[in-house]
């Protein structure tokens, strides 16, 4: 589920998924984490799904009043969408996130896994990340990609904005797939 943009004006929720004009307040995103107390459960069916935005609306449109807390300072980043996946690593490979430096290698664009094979004119064109054990076919280019471990990437081939499983072999050329099974073009690709 994607949730719209919460807007806030003095530490409460005012709008969910529409500006709001006498805010003036930047839209924020909800990360998943929440306390309610018994009051919202009457806005939930007491069995089934139920769409907990509609919930939120629904008490917001009753006078309710849903509090925020906002933490600041940490690194946070969406990742629901294969692009938002793919903005993830480049922050990262940037050095957006220092706090979280202790926990990897030294960062560099393209980021090479250990045991990984390059062949002859590879090309990438930043944002790659490469896991252990991948093999990438001479001639290959790869622009804001990700490969994890143990996948390999034909000769040739030419990737942009893809996330390659763990495994995959491919053989094709591609641009904003995610690939989690082997990938071709029929015989002979």
């Amino acid at each position: 589920m994607t949730v719209p943009p919460i807007i806030m004006a003095a530490g409460a929720v005012v709008s969910i998924g529409a500006d709001s004009p006498s805010s003036g307040a930047a839209p924020l995103a909800y990360t998943g984490v929440q306390v309610v107390g018994p009051k919202i459960l009457k806005y939930l069916p007491s069995d089934g799904y139920y769409d907990l935005v509609t919930a939120w609306r629904e008490a917001l449109t009753a006078g309710e009043k849903l509090d925020t807390l906002v933490v600041t300072g940490h690194f946070w980043q969406d990742l629901g969408t294969l692009a938002a996946y793919l903005k993830a690593h480049q922050r990262l490979l940037k050095g957006e996130a220092p706090s979280l430096a202790h926990l990897f290698p030294p960062l560099t664009d393209p980021l090479i896994g250990p045991g990984a094979t390059i062949g002859p004119g590879v090309q990438f064109g930043g944002g790659v990340c490469l896991g252990a054990g991948v093999d990438i076919g001479a001639g290959a280019t790869l622009t804001n990609t990700v490969v994890w471990d143990r996948a390999a990437i034909a000769p040739k081939v030419r990737l942009e904005n893809c996330l390659v499983a763990s495994g995959v072999k491919v053989t094709h050329s591609a641009q904003g797939e995610v690939m989690v099974e082997d990938v071709g073009r029929g015989p002979g690709s």
